[in-house]
């Protein structure tokens, strides 16, 4: 059975769609944990206006961001991908 390219795979030429789904879903894990940006940004070397950023999909943030905010938050690293 072939499949076809990019099947099940969110489209490459919307990055903007996939940046709001992950910082909603970090902010939602934030929300869960009872914690601020401003809390969660510390804890990871950010600053509340890069954390704001990425939770409004206004950023991207970097494999190391995701690391350290699942560390800070206590989840594993998939979890920022599971609604994408």
């Amino acid at each position: 059975m072939r499949v076809a390219y990019g099947q099940g795979v969110p489209k490459a030429r919307d990055p903007g769609r996939i940046a709001r789904k992950l910082g909603a879903q970090i902010r939602g894990l934030r929300l869960e944990a009872d914690v601020t940006q401003e809390e969660l940004a510390w804890g990871c070397g950010l600053n509340k206006g890069f954390m704001s950023q990425i939770e409004t999909g206004k950023r991207i943030p970097s494999v190391m961001v995701l690391i350290a905010l699942a560390r800070e938050l206590k989840v594993p690293v998939a979890r920022f991908f599971a609604d994408l």
